[in-house]
This record gives structure tokens, sequence and C-alpha cells, in this order.
């Protein structure tokens, strides 16, 4: 079996599991790089998703107010990460099923 890839950063394990267990051992917060292509993308039209749903929700929520991009980067940071770990699996894996380009 494939090692598993943290999907997210280890602050962010972290702070979802209590500080008591690392991203190392929550598997609630790992990918398997052996998945389907199938499963990855659905895992991937996910995290787009709940990025477009947090986006909708933060302008719902600060209308006409002053909000930083910052703070908004930092609201959407953990799933941004998540979206981007899957795509580099799934990059990775359709990379190795193409085999090596002949240059």
């Amino acid at each position: 079996m494939a090692d598993l890839i943290p999907l997210v950063p280890p602050h962010e394990s972290q702070h979802r599991t209590g500080g008591s267990v690392g991203v190392e051992t929550d598997c609630a917060v790992m990918v398997n790089p052996a998945a389907s292509l199938t499963a990855l993308m659905a895992a991937t039209q996910s995290r787009a998703a709940l990025l477009y749903a947090q986006l909708d929700e933060w302008t719902c929520a600060h209308p006409g107010t002053d909000t930083t991009a910052e703070k908004l980067a930092t609201f959407l940071a953990p799933t941004a990460y998540e979206l981007q770990a899957l795509m580099e699996v799934m990059r990775l894996k359709v990379a190795a099923l193409e085999g090596p380009r002949n240059g």
C-alpha cells in the first residue's frame, strides 16, 4: 500500500486534533496516493466546492465592512492547501500513468 500523504499542513492538523495527534497519525487528514483517479477527482471537487462556499460565506458575513485580504487568506488557507495537495497527487498519478515522455 502506498504511503499516505498529508492533506493539511502540520499546524492545521494539530489544530484539528487539539494538538495531541500529529498529521502522521491522523487518517482524517491524509490522502492515499493509490486511490483511484475518480476518488481523487471527487475529493478535489469537494474541496473546490467547499472553497467556493467559504468564500461566499465570508462575503455574506462581512457585507460593507473593511475586511482585509490577510484575514480572508487565513480563513481560506486550510481548504486551499487541501485542494492543492489533492491536485498534486492527481498530477503525479497521471504522470505515472502516461509514462516517460520521448523528447
